[in-house]
């Protein structure tokens, strides 16, 4: 026995069983029938995804452009207040604070 070793912790693995070859070709042939399905199912579940991915993005976008839209009637009222608390004419306050885009009719 080599210095060092313990005999405690020496393990003797027994000698394999050997396998019919019918199980082996069993096993593999529902290994890569196991292959085939995953990717069916991989291509189906993109497909379905790829649908409700772009079904989010149009629904982010109406979302995105209603609060533009409620943005942009928010700062309009609010400049229309400030140029009434300040005395500024509606026209000279378009003007002075290029708000032209804001004002024009949609």
């Amino acid at each position: 026995m080599p210095v060092g070793k313990n005999p405690a912790l020496h393990i003797t693995i027994p000698e394999p069983i050997p396998v019919s070859p019918l199980i082996r070709a069993t096993r593999w042939g529902l290994l890569g029938l196991g292959v085939v399905w995953g990717a069916f199912r991989y291509r189906q579940i993109c497909e379905k995804h790829a649908d409700i991915r772009s079904w989010e993005h149009e629904q982010d976008t109406e979302l995105t452009l209603e609060n533009n839209r409620k943005a942009r009637l928010a700062l309009r009222e609010q400049l229309i207040i400030l140029w009434k608390q300040i005395g500024l004419p509606f026209n000279e306050g378009i003007s002075s604070f290029k708000a032209d885009d804001l004002f024009r009719d949609e």
